[in-house]
């Protein structure tokens, strides 16, 4: 059978986008580097070519999320038909579908037992989605939506807050009120900080008909 030469940009995508089809399915830890060129269809030597080890691809899959994440957030920040509360549920919605589509493989990402992977992740995850999203601040201050005076700060508390949903969420996983009562506090939280109108983002979810979670 006659070898395919692909690109080696569109290589290195093809066995991100498998490793994360199979981290999902089976788990990061169930997920042998075999079972990665198995499904690609490449030599293990393909394989090591790009990536040093399954750690190194499970980087270049949390590199490309956040990517993903900073794009569309990008795209919203320049939105003008948007107010900085419809932007702030949008980021959440976003999230959610992806998190809902790979919940497994996040749950992993975001586990008690995976400390230094979590900490890398937050460790990216701050400065590069700080930046846009206290410019959606400085929006809803503009806007008068907001009472925020250290605009940058507020961005990464929120973020951080995002980020402890995963031990929350086992601490409020025992019925659909305690869900919302989770969510509830959380927008509490962040209207705090935001020195919004209480109420304010459960209003517009409200009236949105909107599905949000964290």
């Amino acid at each position: 059978m006659k070898r395919i030469v692909k690109d080696p940009e569109i290589r290195k995508n093809e066995l991100i986008d498998i490793a994360t089809q199979l981290f999902i399915k089976k788990g990061f830890e169930e997920t042998s580097v075999s079972d990665i060129v198995k499904k690609a269809n490449v030599a293990q030597g393909t394989f090591y070519y790009y990536f040093k080890s399954k750690e190194i691809i499970l980087d270049a899959i949390i590199e490309k999320f956040l990517n993903e994440m900073l794009n569309f957030i990008e795209k919203l920040v320049e939105n003008k038909n948007k107010n900085a509360i419809e932007k702030f549920l949008e980021i959440l919605q976003f999230k959610m579908e992806i998190s809902a589509s790979s919940k497994k493989f996040w749950s992993y990402i975001l586990s008690n037992k995976n400390t230094i992977l979590h900490l890398k992740f937050e460790k990216d995850l701050l400065p590069k989605l700080g930046r846009p999203l206290s410019k959606i601040i400085k929006q809803g201050v503009d806007q008068g939506l907001f009472d925020c005076e250290f605009v940058d700060i507020a961005a990464l508390y929120i973020l951080n807050i995002n980020v402890s949903m995963s031990v929350a969420k086992d601490l409020y996983n025992k019925s659909p009120d305690e869900q919302k009562k989770l969510i509830f506090i959380i927008f509490t939280i962040i209207e705090r900080i935001l020195g919004a109108k209480p109420g304010i983002f459960i209003e517009y979810i409200k009236k949105e008909k909107m599905e949000v979670g964290f």
